[in-house]
């Protein structure tokens, strides 16, 4: 978990470590491709942006004070997609997202119930969370 309020070398650091499992899954998707082209099939879903660009985050129910810190955080440098615990697994689904970040408020007992839904999914079960 991240505490409030953001700084902006923390987040920087939690962010970077979730690039470098997308530079890894990049890699991963590299070797698939390669296996294909000697006849071994295997199939895997990319839910991450590509290239080293600005960040795309889902932000799972923050307030307003949350999303004002993250973005303060991101200083610019990425674009924040909003989503409700509810309908996250599907936005997640989506793609083009390179990590989200659950917000627990005053109910961290809810934002594990978000991961732990997502870590149910197949599709999602390595996809970056905070």
């Amino acid at each position: 978990m991240l505490p409030r309020p953001f700084a902006e070398d923390e987040l920087a650091a939690r962010v970077h470590a979730l690039r470098r499992l997308a530079t890894m899954r990049q890699e991963l998707e590299r070797r698939v491709e390669t296996a294909a082209k000697f006849g071994f099939s295997t199939v895997i879903d990319a839910y991450l942006s590509d290239g080293p660009g600005a960040l795309r985050l889902v932000a799972i129910d923050p307030s307003d004070d949350d999303l004002r810190d993250l973005r303060g955080g991101l200083g610019g440098r990425g674009s924040i997609v909003l989503s409700g615990a509810f309908d996250c697994t599907s936005v997640l689904m989506s793609g083009g997202h390179d990590a989200a970040i659950v917000f627990a408020g005053d109910d961290p007992e809810a934002a594990l119930e978000v991961c732990e839904a997502v870590r149910r999914m197949p599709n999602l079960f390595h996809f970056p969370l905070l």
